[in-house]
C-alpha cells in the first residue's frame, strides 16, 4: 500500500537533497564521510531543520536481537524499546 508523503516532510526532504548537492560541490570529492555529515548537518541547522547525527538504529530479525551501534550511540533499552541515551552532534 502507498501512503503519500506529506507536504512537510517531502519539503524537508527537497531541502536535504539541495543542501547534500550544495555541500559535495563545495567541498568535492574524496574526504572521508564524517566532513560531509558534518557539513550537511550545518547546513540544515541553519535551514531550522532538526539534526540528530549517528541515531541507533535497531535491527531484530526474527529469532534474534541485535543492535547496530554508531560511535555516538550509548546504550539501546530492549527492556522498553527506547532509546537509553545519545549524544547528538
Amino acid at each position: 500500500m502507498h501512503h503519500a508523503i506529506p507536504p512537510e516532510i517531502d519539503a524537508i526532504g527537497q531541502q536535504a537533497i539541495v543542501v547534500g548537492l550544495r555541500v559535495h560541490s563545495a567541498l568535492g570529492a574524496g574526504l572521508l564521510e564524517p566532513a560531509y555529515e558534518h557539513c550537511l548537518a550545518h547546513d540544515l541547522a541553519l535551514r531550522g531543520i532538526d539534526i540528530r547525527r549517528q541515531v541507533a538504529l535497531p535491527i531484530a530479525p526474527p529469532r534474534s536481537s541485535y543492535e547496530f551501534q554508531s560511535p555516538s550511540f550509548q546504550g539501546w533499552s530492549e527492556k522498553n524499546g527506547a532509546l537509553a541515551s545519545c549524544s547528538w552532534c
